[in-house]
């Protein structure tokens, strides 16, 4: 399994430059709600030296932009997703039947809630008395508690999302634990992870810093997050499929099993 992992991890990577090619706007739609976010930080003092997350944590307008942000993340994860499944078909991938629509609006709901964890609750912690390494690993833990909760309907409410009508409620039950659902989860984590400590690690750095430096280092982090939502659909895509032959025999175990 560790092959496979590597492997899938790998190709969320790999193809990342192939959808921005073919769906630009997939990649410059989350950068612009991370810029908007950016520029509302700025303007409340967020990365100056005095600047604090409890503070920032109770403005308005910077919950507003998080919430559009997420929000973001999660419909352009959704489509590049459904943009692998549908053979790369932009239009189809585009247009949901009405099913697919009601997985979109339950989906969407779910892994908000789980993106949101990740983007407020720095925020949110930052009054909580806890040691400065369980604060670092705080929004991840909240993350694969909740990936711990929705883990048995999610192979299910993946399949609804990409229109995959091959899939049957055994099928996806099975899928949801064991092998399956632990290479997923894996998969998930370990391709999501480095970018989203890079981001934090950028929002950290840029504290302080004279007006140019803090727009270039801003800048990157817009277009880190741009790429981290192709991350996030590709890793769907690719960790929903694979996880489909994490059980099936190899050629050489099924030569063995023949003899």
């Amino acid at each position: 399994m560790i092959a496979r992992l590597t492997s899938a991890v790998g190709e969320s990577y790999r193809i990342v430059p192939t959808l921005i090619a073919a769906a630009p706007l997939f990649f410059l739609a989350p950068i612009a709600a991370e810029a908007v976010q950016h520029a509302i930080e700025w303007s409340i003092g967020m990365f100056s030296e005095s600047g604090t997350m409890r503070s920032a944590a109770r403005d308005g307008r910077r919950t507003l932009a998080g919430v559009l942000k997420v929000s973001t993340l999660v419909i352009v994860g959704v489509l590049v997703a459904r943009y692998w499944a549908q053979g790369g078909d932009l239009r189809r991938a585009l247009r949901l039947d009405a099913r697919e629509r009601r997985f979109l609006f339950s989906g969407v709901a779910i892994a908000g809630l789980v993106l949101g964890l990740l983007v407020f609750s720095p925020g949110l912690l930052s009054g909580v008395a806890l040691p400065e390494k369980m604060r670092r690993f705080a929004p991840l833990l909240l993350v694969v508690l909740a990936a711990a909760v929705f883990q048995r309907r999610s192979v299910w409410a993946v399949a609804g999302l990409l229109g995959d009508r091959r899939m049957t409620v055994e099928r996806a039950a099975a899928l949801s634990s064991g092998r399956p659902a632990r290479f997923t989860t894996v998969a998930l984590v370990a391709t999501i992870a480095p970018p989203m400590a890079l981001h934090y690690a950028l929002n950290f750095a840029a504290r302080g810093l004279g007006p140019a430096l803090l727009a270039f280092v801003l800048l990157v982090d817009s277009i880190l997050v741009g790429a981290t939502a192709i991350l996030i659909g590709n890793v769907i895509w690719i960790s929903y499929r694979d996880a489909q032959e994490v059980d099936a025999p190899t050629s050489a175990e099924s030569h063995v099993r023949l003899l």
